[in-house]
């Protein structure tokens, strides 16, 4: 892949210690040829360091009551580890329209305690981690639905792994957001440990 002389000649002449000067060198550089990595360099030995932020005052400390938006008891734990069974690396969004919409992501190793069978497999051999998902419509003090064996799981997010009917052997990390329209976005990864295909759900 080859760049055009204008291209290195607008990388080479950009003075990159200016904004404008950094962004016409990203221009300059063919898409592949950018070391992001050296930009962060750059950016980082930049001896011109941003001004120190102001501190908010007065401070203002989330369930507070100078802060206007308390949140009133009870706390609610959403992460019921169970025996061999935890959910980790949770995630949450609330419904910017409706806080009493809320939801979580986790990678969930609910299966580790089911005494079934799939084929001739036990569940419990089947416990790697799911991608689990839970919502509530009253703020957080109530959570639905917990998965309790293959025919009946819960808010597992079905096609990703195995025993929810996609290709997969495990998936995780997990992400979730809300639009401003009330519809809400689920990310994560289906992989399998030892072998392709590994991808994005």
């Amino acid at each position: 892949m080859g760049l055009s002389r204008r291209a290195v000649a607008s990388a080479t002449l950009a003075d990159i210690s200016t904004l404008a000067g950094k962004v016409a060198s990203l221009h300059g550089t063919a898409g592949l040829q950018i070391r992001f990595s050296a930009f962060i360099e750059q950016e980082a030995a930049d001896s011109a360091a941003p001004p120190v932020a102001t501190p908010i005052t007065p401070t203002f400390v989330p369930g507070s009551p100078l802060d206007g938006n308390t949140v009133l008891p009870p706390d609610v734990t959403v992460n019921q580890d169970t025996a061999g069974a935890p959910q980790n690396e949770t995630a949450i969004a609330v419904d910017p329209n409706n806080p009493n919409r809320v939801v979580a992501a986790a990678n969930d190793y609910v299966s580790r305690t089911w005494s079934c069978t799939v084929g001739v497999t036990p569940c419990s051999a089947l416990g790697d981690a799911y991608s689990g998902t839970y919502f509530s419509n009253d703020g957080g003090q109530n959570w639905c639905c917990t998965a309790t064996d293959p025919s009946h799981l819960g808010t597992l997010i079905p096609g990703v792994e195995h025993l929810t009917g996609g290709p997969y052997d495990a998936g995780g990390d997990p992400s979730v957001a809300w639009d401003s329209q009330g519809h809400v976005y689920y990310a994560g990864l289906g992989f399998n440990r030892t072998s392709a295909p590994n991808t994005v759900t």
